[in-house]
């Protein structure tokens, strides 16, 4: 018989050696395969029959290798078995080696915890000869491996979700979105970041210690216990899959901020990183486009003659280096009954009034405002295109009307905009007053507000209400479809809902009404469920809008960029947008420029805009939609600015034609 005991003594030592050094682990191979290639194991002649059974085939070290014998390590990135044993004698060196083998070729399954106090058997007497001592595999489980039955089923579910989270985040999570998240916390471009910096940088640490292992199996359990290994499921961790996926940088980090931010929380600006802002820089430099940058207001010499349709005789002389011939009547008095001027089409204009026009001037009304339009150069004339088109012009259009009812409509939500009717008031105070339309069939007010009603009438904001502004109160209701409102009486008035302070500011409204703007203002104040009716507009069968009776008002005349609404203005030049110029191949909508005279845009508008950008730089669009926001154009006296018109949306202009025939007409889109 041969000794067992220092084979038995070195597997303990080597099991309480690995788990004072390393958390272990088991695999899946089963102890009753293990306890039968154990017994297989043995060289012939080495385990030779003792009565009944071979000398080693014994339940104590049989219940031991169900127990700890598929238990393993991790060191050195490699599963490290009990039975990795290599100074053992024979034949135990061969039982050894072939144990350990299959061990550490089974996948880690759980961490390994036991509610047992001990392994095996200590060594006992043979039943039938008490000369005879039996050794058996026997160890004692350090306290850190022992747990309560109660908890034990607990601590390996946490343990496996762990170890699968985290190799989830470490296979599906893509490096450089990583990077990006990264990018963003330090540049302090999303909402509440710093909070999640140290869990992202830590995840990185690990991520790129798994890319570089070649036991990628093993590094999740390896490293259980990271403080990033569930930042999946964390709400960076939804930005950090969402980017993985390819989802565009800016909705991915909507998505994340809807989660931590605030409800009315608004980003200020498109996100960028400083990555893909160097991408984006590589790629100017690439195609030459560095001069191309800087943009500037496009004046008249600028301008080929070849891509006008019209020029005034004073900007002919200009486009040709010779001085302007300014100080023109900027206005002139309106047709007495618009309703009797001719319609033809823009088409009709274009092909048989202008070739025959000496001077033309058009009519800005109210509702052309957001139609104001400037003309955009390059600073280098010489530098290549952006564009899509050949030459290195664009346009922008007025995105910043100023009108301070419409202002704080628009900042508590509501729309101004491609309105066929809306009536709109402002107030200072605490009050809730609420505005009403009594419409043909319907009530608009309060109880209905964001509702769409049949006519299409909706009121889309209450802000004194509902809606909570209270520092700068405001209601709107608009009608967006005139096919669908019935003919009738809109009775537009204010009922004072709750008296909250003494009202000493009058109260601001305005109706707009098929382009124009009538204002009233009523300063007598409205006493606690006290109602004024300030309007009552007709629809009649015909579909023509009149007022029936109303506050008195004032058509409203306003002053933007230099000119006056419900006035003529002369023009200097009508062109097609630059996409559409001579030699240019004709990308994307086609729009029509008048260009007026004294039309100034004092703001500071974008150079370009993305939607008109080379494909090749479409890949760096966010890059390109900060820089256009910072690379905006300096004010200028000198400028082609006036009035812009899409061929794609219904519109109409009032025109006065001057030269071989004088006319007023209306030119439709």
């Amino acid at each position: 018989m041969s000794d067992f005991s220092p084979f038995a003594e070195a597997i303990n030592s080597n099991f309480q050696l690995l788990s004072n050094k390393s958390n272990l682990f088991r695999t899946t191979i089963s102890g009753e395969t293990l306890y039968s290639e154990y017994l297989k194991a043995f060289p012939e002649g080495t385990n030779k029959i003792f009565r009944q059974r071979s000398e080693h085939d014994c339940q104590a070290c049989r219940s031991f290798i169900k127990a700890i014998g598929n238990v393993v390590a991790i060191q050195d990135e490699k599963q490290i078995s009990i039975w990795n044993l290599p100074n053992l004698e024979f034949p135990y060196n061969q039982v050894a080696s072939k144990l350990a083998i299959l061990v550490e070729a089974s996948t880690i399954e759980s961490i390994f915890l036991t509610t047992e106090s001990s392994a095996g058997r200590k060594p006992n007497k043979d039943n039938y000869n008490e000369a005879i001592t039996w050794h058996h595999f026997y160890s004692a489980m350090p306290k850190q491996l022992v747990c309560k039955d109660s908890i034990i089923g607990t601590k390996f579910s946490e343990s496996n979700t762990n170890a699968e989270m985290f190799k989830r985040a470490l296979t599906e999570i893509n490096p450089d979105a990583v990077e990006t998240v990264i990018d963003l916390i330090n540049q302090n471009s999303i909402y509440r970041g710093s909070e999640f910096l140290n869990l992202v940088k830590d995840f990185d640490i690990y991520q790129k210690q798994y890319l570089a292992t070649e036991n990628k199996a093993i590094f999740p359990w390896q490293n259980i216990k990271a403080s990033s290994v569930r930042i999946r499921n964390t709400v960076i961790g939804t930005l950090l899959v969402d980017l993985s996926e390819g989802k565009d940088i800016n909705i991915a980090v909507s998505a994340y901020e809807s989660k931590v931010a605030p409800q009315n929380y608004q980003r200020p600006s498109a996100v960028i990183t400083p990555k893909m802002i160097k991408q984006a820089q590589e790629k100017i430099i690439e195609l030459g486009l560095e001069n191309s940058l800087q943009r500037r207001f496009a004046v008249a010499e600028d301008i080929s003659i070849n891509d006008v349709i019209f020029a005034d005789r004073s900007i002919k002389s200009v486009m040709k280096s010779s001085p302007f011939d300014l100080l023109l009547s900027d206005h002139s008095n309106l047709p007495q009954n618009l309703n009797k001027i001719d319609k033809i089409s823009i088409e009709d204009f274009v092909s048989g009034v202008i070739p025959n026009a000496e001077s033309i001037e058009i009519l800005f009304e109210n509702k052309h405002q957001n139609k104001l339009m400037s003309l955009i150069a390059p600073e280098d004339a010489s530098a290549p295109s952006l564009f899509q088109w050949e030459n290195n012009f664009c346009h922008v259009y007025n995105g910043n009307v100023t009108d301070s009812i419409k202002e704080r409509v628009k900042i508590a939500g509501g729309r101004t905009e491609n309105v066929i009717m809306r009536f709109s008031a402002a107030w200072d105070g605490k009050t809730d007053l609420d505005i009403h339309c009594q419409e043909p069939k319907n009530h608009i007010y309060y109880t209905s507000v964001r509702l769409c009603f049949p006519s299409s009438g909706i009121l889309d904001v209450d802000a004194n209400g509902i809606d909570g502004h209270r520092e700068k109160p405001v209601e709107n209701i608009i009608y967006t479809n005139k096919c669908k409102m019935l003919p009738g009486t809109y009775k537009f008035y204010i009922h004072n809902y709750q008296q909250r302070d003494n009202m000493l500011n009058p109260i601001r409204a305005e109706l707009e009404l098929e382009g124009k703007l009538f204002t009233f203002s009523y300063s007598k104040g409205l006493r606690n469920d006290e109602e004024v009716t300030f309007v009552e507009v007709r629809l009649d069968e015909n579909g023509t809008f009149s007022i029936i009776s109303s506050l008195p008002h004032q058509e409203s005349e306003v002053t933007v960029w230099g000119i006056k609404t419900t006035k003529f203005h002369k023009t200097k030049m009508i062109m097609y947008s630059p996409n559409y110029w001579e030699n240019s191949s004709m990308h994307g909508n086609k729009h029509i420029f008048f260009i007026l005279d004294k039309c100034l845009n004092l703001e500071t508008p974008r150079g370009f805009f993305n939607e008109f950008l080379k494909g090749d730089l479409k890949t760096h669009r966010k890059v390109f939609e900060v820089l256009g926001n910072k690379m905006t154009v300096s004010s200028s006296n000198n400028q082609l600015s006036g009035l812009g018109f899409s061929f794609t949306q219904p519109d109409e202009i009032i025109i006065k034609v001057s030269g071989s025939f004088n006319r007023t007409i209306k030119v439709q889109f």
